[in-house]
């Protein structure tokens, strides 16, 4: 249940995924299952396709090897692992979307960067071997977050081969001794493996759920960022006993002989270091916590600003004045803006077809987009209305609302290179979440969807089911914003609400 949420989470937002297993056993089960699926998949929407209700039915969820997920284990061939590791990591192929992968023949010497959500199906006896498995894809070349899921049962002896790593680890963090990965077992540590105590297990409740990042501490963690794992612990409260951070289990002996204000102390020193990271990328943009680190877009939170802070009653024009012009220095009905790194304004010019960049200091300002007279050709805009930065591209992307396009305009060593990324949209709002997926609000068809690069049709995450007032219908979707949890804000202006 829970693989099967996770692997339909992960193609929904367009991330690619390794489950690794010791057990070929295992392996082969969840191969059987996914061809299951497939078949029940096909049987579901051939019984679709015979209703004949003139109704949208989306195409079935496939699960083919070698097309939809690949496998390696001890019996693969050479030729075909590298056939198969170039094509998974193909970031034109968004089909692909699973890799099976034994963890004693695929756990090292491997590189799948295009993936960035792993599951260790099952713990090893070695910690070695599950910590390797995960650098297939937390390495140089990644782009996006890696999110590491292990699954233990609760109460098996899995549980306690777990427990097993977690003091191997802890033991190898403080000492440099060449046996330490070799097992030396007492008869008694062997008996203790079989000593299993029947514990009665609470019906699933709200309490039932422990959310654990700490081993026997007083601190209240909070809710896990990972918006994939916090929809698991809600929507599976059933089959999931508890979570918590594997690394900070690593760090639970290091304050066994300390006060208990020391210990409070080192625990929220820990705490702070976790999210240093975070907190150094962060100030480095200066983009606001709600925003993706990938992407500048309307900058409306600002960082560090006391409580007491006053504002001044009269600003400062940057660019423009009250007149309506279309000299380079003045504009004509601007429309959305984002201030960038380098301490210039960029903002969409509506009216004068054009997008233009400002420099905040010495005012001096120039276009960079349209700027051609009103047209259709990829060097012209008509009536631009919202633009952003994808920082990973360093590229602009702007709503051509009058072309009803989507473009992309990148510029290497003085080469400009525009292409359309959505075609047919009457576009009012972009945005983009920290995966690099594109949101575009299509105020005609009353609907928000999200695309990936490269792909036309978008999956509809608001709206799209005609113009109204309801909780599932939009009328003229205009702004987005996309919070850390991948939330959607949506003015949504037709219903005088958001």
């Amino acid at each position: 249940i829970l693989l099967k949420s996770i692997i339909d989470k992960c193609a929904e937002i367009g991330d690619k995924l390794l489950v690794f297993s010791r057990s070929l056993y295992s392996v082969d089960y969840i191969e059987k299952f996914l061809k299951h699926l497939h078949i029940q998949n096909e049987k579901q929407y051939q019984t679709l396709l015979s209703e004949k209700n003139n109704r949208s039915i989306p195409t079935p969820v496939q699960w083919i090897s070698e097309k939809d997920y690949f496998r390696i284990d001890g019996k693969t061939k050479i030729i075909l692992r590298k056939s198969y590791i170039e094509t998974f990591n193909d970031p034109s192929n968004s089909r692909v979307r699973l890799f099976l992968i034994s963890t004693a023949a695929g756990g090292i010497g491997i590189n799948l960067t295009a993936s960035n959500r792993i599951i260790v199906f099952d713990a090893s006896w070695n910690p070695c071997n599950d910590a390797q498995a995960l650098f297939r894809s937390y390495r140089f070349g990644q782009k996006k977050p890696v999110y590491v899921y292990r699954f233990v049962s609760h109460g098996t002896m899995e549980e306690k081969i777990y427990q097993r790593q977690v003091v191997k680890q802890s033991l190898s963090k403080r000492v440099i001794d060449g046996h330490q990965i070799d097992r030396h077992f007492t008869w008694e540590d062997i008996k203790e493996l079989y000593d299993f105590q029947l514990e009665e297990l609470p019906e699933a409740t709200q309490s039932t759920l422990t959310y654990s990042t700490e081993s026997n501490t007083d601190l209240n963690p909070p809710e896990p960022e990972d918006r994939l794992l916090f929809d698991l612990l809600n929507e599976h409260r059933r089959w999931i006993y508890s979570y918590h951070s594997h690394d900070s289990l690593l760090e639970n002996k290091i304050d066994e002989n300390l006060s208990p204000e020391e210990r409070r102390q080192a625990l929220e020193e820990y705490e702070i270091l976790k999210r240093l990271p975070i907190l150094r990328q962060s100030s480095s943009q200066r983009l606001p916590p709600q925003q993706s680190n990938s992407l500048v877009a309307n900058n409306t939170v600002i960082h560090n600003i006391s409580v007491r802070a006053k504002w001044e009653q009269n600003g400062v024009t940057i660019v423009g004045d009250a007149r309506e012009r279309n000299d380079i220095d003045q504009i004509y009905w601007p429309v959305d803006l984002f201030v960038h790194d380098d301490g210039t304004i960029i903002f969409t010019d509506w009216a004068n077809e054009r997008v233009v960049r400002c420099n905040i200091s010495s005012k001096n300002t120039e276009v960079i987009a349209g700027g051609n007279c009103t047209g259709s050709r990829l060097n012209q805009l008509s009536g631009p209305t919202n633009v952003l930065m994808d920082k990973t591209t360093n590229s602009l992307i702007i709503c051509d609302r009058g072309n009803r396009r989507v473009i992309r305009q990148s510029c290497h060593h003085g080469i400009t290179k525009t292409e359309i990324l959505v075609n047919d949209v009457a576009c009012r709002g972009l945005a983009m979440d920290d995966q690099g997926l594109l949101y575009v609000a299509d105020y005609r068809k009353h609907v928000v969807k999200r695309y990936r690069i490269g792909d036309q049709n978008g999956t509809i995450v608001a709206g799209g089911n005609g113009k109204g007032s309801g909780l599932h219908q939009l009328n003229k979707p205009r702004y987005l914003f996309i919070d850390k949890q991948q939330s959607i804000y949506v003015s949504d202006s037709g219903n005088h609400r958001v």
